[in-house]
């Protein structure tokens, strides 16, 4: 979707402007430097050490149940 260049505020709007709902992270700063239930979508934050997918693919089953429950304008983090 060429959004890679857009900032997180930025980011957040053009993605609920294009409908979607829930943003996957590995920022654990973002929920701190937004205002997220202002924002209109939920943000899942992936804890992790590197973003590599090493350390993301132990985290898909839970970051799936998670996404079946997620509600606009809440933060998760997933360990």
């Amino acid at each position: 979707m060429k959004w890679d260049s857009y900032k997180n505020g930025h980011l957040l709007k053009t993605a609920v402007e294009n409908g979607f709902t829930c943003l996957i992270t590995t920022d654990k700063n973002l929920q701190y430097q937004q205002n997220i239930p202002q924002t209109g979508i939920a943000v899942v934050i992936l804890d992790v050490l590197l973003l590599k997918w090493s350390y993301i693919e132990p985290l898909i089953g839970k970051l799936l149940d998670t996404l079946n429950t997620v509600k606009t304008g809440c933060v998760y983090s997933i360990k």
